[in-house]
C-alpha cells in the first residue's frame, strides 16, 4: 500500500509560488522580444519625462528674464524723452523678448503678462490699434475678474487716446465713437472689480470722459466726489512731540500720504472743477 504524503498549507504554498515563478520564468524566456520592448519603452518614458521637466524649468527661468528685461527697457524709455533713437531701440528690444515669450516660451503661463506688456509698447507708441488688438487677445488669455479688469481698463486709455489722436471734430460721426467705446470698456472694468484698484482706475477714466464734455461736467463732479470719498486715507497721526515741529512741515507730511491715490487724483480734480464756476 503506498505510503501517504501529508501536504500542509505551507508546501501547497510554497508549491505555488515555485509554479508561479516557472511559469513567470518560461513566460520571459518565451516573450524576451516583447519584455526588452516594454522596458526600452519605459525607460524612454521616464526620461523624457525628466527632460520635458528640465525642459520646462529652463524655458520659465528664460521667460523669466525676458520678461524682466522688457519691464526694464520699456521703463527706460519712458524716462529717455531727449533721444527718440534710444528710446525707439528699447522699444525694439523690449518688443523682441516680449514676442519670444509668446512663442518659443509660450507653453511657461507667461504670455498673458507678455502680451499685456506689448500692447503697452504700442500705446506708448500711439499705435493705438494695435494696441487694441493686443489687449483684447490679452483679455481671451485670462480668467481671473481683476485681471480682465486690468485688460478692460488699458482697452479704455487706447480708445479715449485714440479720439484724440485721430479724431477729426468737424467729420461726421457715424455709431458709437472712440469715448463711447472708451466709457463701455470703463464700466466692463468697474463690474469686474469693484472695490479693487482696477475699478477705481476705471472711474477715474471714465469720470476724466465726463469732464472733457461739458454736458457731461455734474457727472465728472459726482464721480469725482465719490472716488474721493471711497479712497481718503486717514492722515497721520502726530505725537505731542509734533507740536515743535513747523506748521508747514506738518501740513506737508498730511499731504504726502495722500500724493499719488486716486482719492488725492479725484479731490484734485473735483476742486478744479468747483473752482472753474
Amino acid at each position: 500500500m503506498p505510503k501517504k504524503i501529508r501536504i500542509s498549507r505551507k508546501t501547497l504554498k510554497q508549491d505555488e509560488v515555485r509554479s508561479w515563478w516557472i511559469d513567470t520564468v518560461n513566460w520571459g524566456r518565451q516573450n524576451q522580444k516583447l519584455l526588452l520592448i516594454t522596458i526600452t519603452a519605459l525607460a524612454v518614458v521616464v526620461l523624457a519625462g525628466g527632460m520635458y521637466r528640465s525642459n520646462t524649468a529652463s524655458h520659465l527661468a528664460s521667460a523669466n528674464i525676458l520678461l524682466s528685461n522688457a519691464h526694464s527697457e520699456i521703463q527706460s524709455a519712458l524716462y529717455t524723452t531727449n533721444d527718440e533713437a534710444a528710446r525707439a531701440r528699447m522699444f525694439e528690444s523690449a518688443e523682441r523678448s516680449l514676442e519670444t515669450i509668446r512663442t518659443v516660451h509660450r507653453r511657461t503661463g507667461l504670455t498673458p503678462q507678455a502680451t499685456y506688456l506689448l500692447g503697452n509698447i504700442y500705446f506708448l507708441q500711439n499705435n493705438y490699434d494695435r494696441a487694441i488688438s493686443l489687449f483684447e487677445e490679452y483679455l481671451r488669455q485670462v480668467k481671473d475678474p481683476e485681471d480682465q479688469a486690468a485688460g478692460y481698463v488699458a482697452l479704455g486709455y487706447c480708445y479715449e487716446n485714440r479720439f484724440f489722436w485721430n479724431q477729426n471734430p468737424e467729420a461726421p460721426q457715424q455709431g458709437p465713437t472712440d469715448l463711447d467705446q472708451a466709457e463701455t470698456h470703463y464700466r466692463k472694468a468697474e463690474q469686474l472689480a469693484a472695490g479693487k484698484m482696477q475699478a477705481y482706475m476705471a472711474m477715474l477714466g471714465r469720470a476724466r470722459l465726463y469732464d472733457l464734455q461739458p454736458q457731461k461736467i455734474e457727472q465728472a463732479k459726482a464721480l469725482y466726489a465719490q472716488i474721493a470719498k471711497e479712497r481718503r486715507i486717514e492722515g497721520p497721526k502726530l505725537s505731542e512731540e509734533a507740536v515743535t515741529v513747523p506748521e508747514a512741515v506738518v501740513n506737508e507730511a498730511k499731504r504726502t500720504q495722500h500724493l499719488f491715490t486716486f482719492g488725492e487724483t479725484a479731490q484734485l480734480r473735483l476742486e478744479r472743477l468747483e473752482g472753474e464756476k
